[in-house]
């Protein structure tokens, strides 16, 4: 759905009404990890492809040609309407990338055309084994305050449970001494 920020779901229709693109899939009960990845090119079109069947195999789901305003908002719904169902989005991970000048072919009216060229991400960001914007990996350098804090928190959880284990073996010995000097009596 390509919403502009007025048209409502339509529940009793299952929003086919403002549907752009659809595809259907069971992703219940698979041996790899169930994902989406969502990729837009300007002046190409937007595709969405699935991970469901063998790890790093996407499947293409469905690719339409749409141009998105320049500053889109990226939105998820859970809606599926009027069956229930549980799903949870674990993490969203969005990059950009730019084509140089050099490589950008442009058709009549000075419109850019598809092509396959090559792409350089934008400083800070790099790339997967498939060739996808991928995280760039942390540092423990680079993770700052949240690193000593984790670091701090863990030591001092440590040393709680040194005191307990010492407090609980000079409980014990006291209560064996008194036990037995009980019995000597």
């Amino acid at each position: 759905m390509l919403g502009d920020g007025q048209t409502k779901y339509d529940l009793d229709g299952d929003n086919a009404a403002h549907e752009l693109a659809a595809c259907s899939e069971n992703f219940r009960r698979r041996d790899v990890a169930t994902k989406a990845r969502l990729s837009y090119v300007h002046g190409q079109g937007l595709q969405v492809q699935l991970h469901l069947k063998e790890w790093d195999k996407w499947e293409t789901c469905f690719q339409t040609k749409i141009d998105l305003p320049d500053n889109p908002y990226l939105g998820f719904s859970a809606v599926t309407g009027a069956l229930s169902d549980n799903h949870d989005i674990v993490s969203v991970a969005t990059y950009s990338a730019t084509i140089l000048p050099q490589f950008r072919a442009t058709g009549p009216g000075g419109k850019q055309q598809p092509l396959a060229a090559p792409v350089v991400a934008n400083k800070g960001s790099t790339w997967s084994r498939d060739g996808a914007p991928g995280r760039k990996p942390t540092s423990s350098s680079s993770r700052g305050a949240t690193g000593w804090f984790l670091f701090f928190l863990k030591a001092i959880g440590l040393l709680a449970f040194v005191a307990f284990a010492v407090a609980a073996y000079v409980s014990c010995l006291k209560i064996c001494l008194s036990v037995r000097r009980s019995e000597q009596r």
